[in-house]
């Protein structure tokens, strides 16, 4: 057993002996408090309120894996410019001639999502869903109104995910000083 192993424990509170704590001072984290009066000697105090900001990244829904069949395919709106096939079986996006995301469902259902929402449900395919949203923008024009509505979706989606996932490792967002 370590020196380090023996903790005294009172509630929230913990005290214990670490060596590799040579540093007076105290550090402060959204969940946890440490202090070391003397080298080595530590406390640590748990909060125990989560912080506030921390569920702002939505989960999509959980599916039940599937994959499209041609017959579904064949019953959407639009011919299908990207289709994005999940290998986890679940959400398939697709890119239509107009620049639109569609989710897939297993029913059969498709619903209409933006650029950002799309994001959401395969974060895994950020960087291929930002590519062909950014090529689908180029080939259409700077003229095309669905180009730049889909850039900010995409632009706002992805920011909303970032700070997200931020937030839940424990960083908080700087604010601009008054003026």
């Amino acid at each position: 057993m370590k020196l380090s192993d023996r903790r005294i424990r009172l509630g929230r509170l913990q005290l214990y002996i670490e060596p590799r704590d040579l540093w007076v001072g105290a550090f402060v984290d959204p969940e946890v408090l440490y202090v070391c009066p003397l080298p080595c000697l530590v406390a640590r105090w748990t909060r125990t309120a989560a912080h506030p900001a921390r569920s702002t990244v939505a989960q999509p829904e959980r599916e039940k894996p599937w994959m499209p069949s041609k017959e579904m395919l064949d019953g959407l709106p639009d011919e299908p410019q990207v289709l994005l096939i999940s290998p986890v079986g679940t959400s398939h996006l697709m890119l239509d001639a107009d620049g639109q995301w569609w989710h897939l469902q297993a029913d059969g259902q498709h619903r209409q999502v933006d650029a950002g929402q799309a994001t959401h449900l395969r974060p895994s395919d950020v960087g291929l869903i930002i590519k062909t949203a950014m090529l689908w923008s180029w080939r259409a024009g700077s003229d095309s109104g669905r180009a730049t509505s889909m850039v900010d979706e995409l632009s706002a989606g992805v920011q909303k995910m970032v700070t997200g996932y931020a937030l839940m490792a424990g960083h908080r967002p700087r604010t601009a000083r008054p003026t």
